[in-house]
């Protein structure tokens, strides 16, 4: 079994959205999708967009915005995914500005970017 079906499968079993190898086994969302593809296209251009996903609960909306995660990744975007919620509200800015840096990754290992980590923590960038 490669890693990617290794990975997948233990996130499933752990009632988690895999990392990586979601388009695997997407099914259903191929409209969405484009249309997130197309919004990945347009900011590649230097333009800004943002998005907001919204769905019952086990409406998949973990999944998809993973998916659409794993495409930006593939165009070489750093992405972050915000959850408005009371802890979040959409009302206080500086609590969704501060969540999306936490969530901030990069494409190469999914990881934190250095530079908002400095950011975060007061250190300055030489």
């Amino acid at each position: 079994m490669d890693d990617i079906s290794y990975e997948i499968l233990a996130a499933l079993r752990l009632g988690s959205v895999p990392a990586a190898g979601l388009q695997q086994f997407a099914v259903g969302r191929e409209h969405e999708l484009a249309e997130m593809e197309q919004q990945l296209d347009y900011v590649a251009q230097g333009k800004s967009a943002v998005k907001f996903i919204s769905g019952d609960f086990g409406a998949g909306k973990s999944f998809f915005c993973a998916l659409v995660r794993e495409c930006a990744f593939e165009k070489g975007f750093a992405a972050s995914t915000v959850v408005i919620s009371p802890d979040s509200p959409l009302a206080k800015l500086e609590v969704v500005v501060g969540k999306t840096f936490d969530g901030l990754r990069l494409p190469e290992k999914r990881t934190r970017a250095p530079c908002l980590t400095c950011w975060k923590n007061g250190y300055s960038i030489s």
